[in-house]
């Protein structure tokens, strides 16, 4: 159930709210029939019970309507946040990798400036690798 994406629940949460406007003017319709038939109605006649049971049915499946829009959001909302977490998890991932990489290189780098400082008996540091080296550093 949560683990369908973004774009099913904004689709769904539209959907649902399309059929909660329809289910607004059907009760509107259903409360105006109904007055129309009490108003019209010879007092001996007045029961109003199959009219309200349709208002009644009708006002319930508003209510219902909307509590599943607003669990369609809620629910859009937990996918949205699974979906970033998805995402930061790969990247938090994607930036050990590279600090390793970093890590391995710089060892590399040293090994090859101490290598270089013993044959020129000359101490070089890593400054010397940088695109525009401040004289006298190295």
């Amino acid at each position: 159930m949560f683990e369908r994406g973004v774009e099913h629940w904004v689709k769904r949460e539209l959907d649902l709210t399309r059929r909660k406007l329809q289910a607004q003017d059907s009760l509107a319709a259903v409360e105006a029939t109904a007055a129309a038939r009490l108003l019209d109605a010879e007092e001996t006649e007045v029961s109003g019970d199959s009219d309200a049971a349709l208002v009644g049915r009708a006002q319930a499946e508003l209510r219902a309507l909307g509590v599943a829009v607003t669990g369609c959001g809620a629910r859009r909302m937990d996918a949205i946040r699974a979906k970033r977490a998805a995402e930061v998890a790969a990247l938090r991932k994607l930036i050990s990798s590279k600090e390793d990489e970093l890590a391995k290189l710089d060892a590399e780098t040293d090994a090859l400036l101490n290598k270089l400082s013993d044959l020129q008996r000359k101490k070089y540091t890593p400054g010397i690798l940088m695109p525009n080296p401040a004289q006298g550093f190295f």
